[in-house]
C-alpha cells in the first residue's frame, strides 16, 4: 500500500503543488483534495485515509488515552516532567509522511491535516473541560537559525490549527536559547546533553495548566527540557503534552 501511495504522489507532483498553494490560502476549511491520496474530498484528510491511520486505542472509547498510564509507552521515555501525554498514534506511515512533509518539504498545509487528525482522535474523546482543560497551547520553539532555514516553526503552525479546533488560545511562552543539533541524529544519551538548558520561559503570567505542542516525541528529552524551564518559574504548573506522533522503539 505504501508503494502505491508513493507512486501516486510522484506522478501527481504538479497537482499536489497546485493544491498546496490553494490549501495554504484557504481559511474556510473547504478542500478540493485529500492531502494524502489527492482524491476529491471536502476535508483535508478524506475518510478512507483517516480510517487507514493507526491510532492509539482505549478500551473506553469515550475518552482518549493518557499515554503516561500505559507501561508499553512510558518505558521508552525519559522520566517525564509532565502530567499527561496525548498523541494521535505511533510515528509510522502515513503520519510520518505528513510530519516530514511539514518539517522538511515546506508543505505547511500538513499542519492543518495533522491538527485535524489529532482533534478527531484525541480532543473529541477526552475530558478537556474544567480543570482538565489547558489555559493555553505552547509550541516547542526552534532556534533562530533553524527557523530562518525552514521559514516557519512547524509546532507554531500546529498550535494555530489546534487553537481553532479546540478554542484554546496559543502563545509562544518559551524561547530557544541556543541552536542545537537535530535530535533525530543523536542517540538517547546525546539527546539529553544536546538539549540541556535550551529553553527559557518568557512570560510573567502565572498559568496553572499549559499544553505543550510538538510534532513527534521519541525519548521525550526535548519536551522534558521545556517542562523544566516552565517548572523553574511555575513550580505548581500542570503540564499536558500534545504530539502528533509517538515513536515506538523496536526491541533491540
Amino acid at each position: 500500500m505504501r508503494t502505491l501511495y508513493d507512486a501516486l504522489r510522484r506522478t501527481t507532483s504538479v497537482i499536489e503543488n497546485c493544491f498546496a498553494a490553494v490549501a495554504q490560502k484557504n481559511e474556510l476549511g473547504f478542500h478540493r483534495n485529500c492531502c494524502m491520496c489527492l482524491q476529491s474530498s471536502r476535508n483535508i484528510v478524506c475518510g478512507y485515509c483517516f480510517h487507514f491511520i493507526c491510532r492509539f486505542e482505549n478500551s473506553n472509547c469515550s475518552t482518549a488515552t493518557n499515554l503516561l498510564e500505559e507501561a508499553e509507552f512510558v518505558k521508552h521515555l525519559e522520566t517525564p516532567h509532565y502530567d499527561y501525554l496525548y498523541a494521535t498514534g505511533p510515528y509510522q506511515w502515513p503520519l510520518d509522511m505528513l510530519v516530514q512533509d511539514l518539517k522538511f518539504h515546506r508543505k505547511a498545509y500538513c499542519a492543518k491535516a495533522l491538527a485535524s487528525l489529532f482533534h478527531h482522535s484525541v480532543l473529541q474523546h477526552s475530558p478537556f473541560e474544567d480543570e482538565h482543560r489547558p489555559e493555553v497551547l505552547v509550541p516547542i520553539p526552534l532556534s533562530n537559525k533553524r527557523h530562518r532555514e525552514r521559514g516557519y516553526n512547524q509546532a507554531q503552525l500546529l498550535c494555530n490549527a489546534l487553537s481553532k479546533l479546540s478554542k484554546i488560545p496559543n502563545a509562544a511562552l518559551l524561547k530557544r536559547t541556543k541552536h542545537t543539533q537535530a535530535q533525530s541524529e543523536l542517540d538517547r544519551a546525546q539527546r539529553q546533553d544536546n538539549i540541556k538548558q535550551a529553553f527559557v520561559y518568557v512570560s510573567d503570567k502565572p498559568y496553572k495548566h499549559i499544553a505543550l505542542v510538538d510534532d513527534v516525541i521519541t525519548t521525550g528529552a526535548t519536551i522534558n527540557e521545556a517542562c523544566l524551564a516552565l517548572l523553574k518559574v511555575l513550580p505548581e504548573l500542570r503540564i499536558t503534552v500534545w504530539c502528533m506522533g509517538l515513536t515506538i522503539m523496536k526491541p533491540s
